[in-house]
């Protein structure tokens, strides 16, 4: 019981919350924005993400699309500054003329500052694909600006 524990300390004491703003990289930023929320565990300079993300794109008519995502990546720190790159596999809750079908991919490239309290803020490229799985497969790029909160 006391293994489960001090590895329960372990996980929360190296893990964030964090919600992030995306919005889209075209000619008109405003075709894409969404929400996300989500959990990050942190194993020396390893990570394991969850999040879940709330699209509306208006190339598509700008219905809400859900995107729940899993992924592991690198996120080694400089100081207070870190740099991420992690992959995910998700589902979207939509198929449509942007990124048909629901099994999706995602890569995440961000660099960030940890602030006081446990804080941090960050800047980020997220894709969303399918990997040419099925056709179309245009895929979603989008700015990210994310604020964390870090066990400690």
């Amino acid at each position: 019981m006391e293994f489960l524990l001090a590895l329960m300390g372990l996980i929360l004491d190296n893990s964030s919350f964090f919600a992030r703003y995306n919005l889209a990289m075209s000619d008109r930023p405003t075709d894409i924005f969404g929400l996300s929320l989500g959990y990050q565990s942190n194993f020396s300079s390893i990570v394991a993400k969850h999040e879940f993300t709330l699209l509306r794109d208006h190339r598509t008519g700008g219905q809400p699309i859900g995107f729940f995502q899993s992924g592991l990546g690198v996120e080694p720190s400089y100081g207070p500054f870190y740099i991420g790159f992690i992959q995910s596999v998700g589902v979207m809750t939509v198929s449509d003329s942007i990124n048909s079908g629901y099994f999706q991919f995602a890569q995440d490239a961000h660099i960030g500052f940890k602030g006081i309290e446990g804080t941090a803020i960050q800047i980020g490229y997220k894709h969303i694909s399918n990997l040419g799985i099925s056709l179309p497969n245009v895929g979603r790029d989008m700015v990210t600006i994310t604020v964390r909160y870090f066990f400690k």
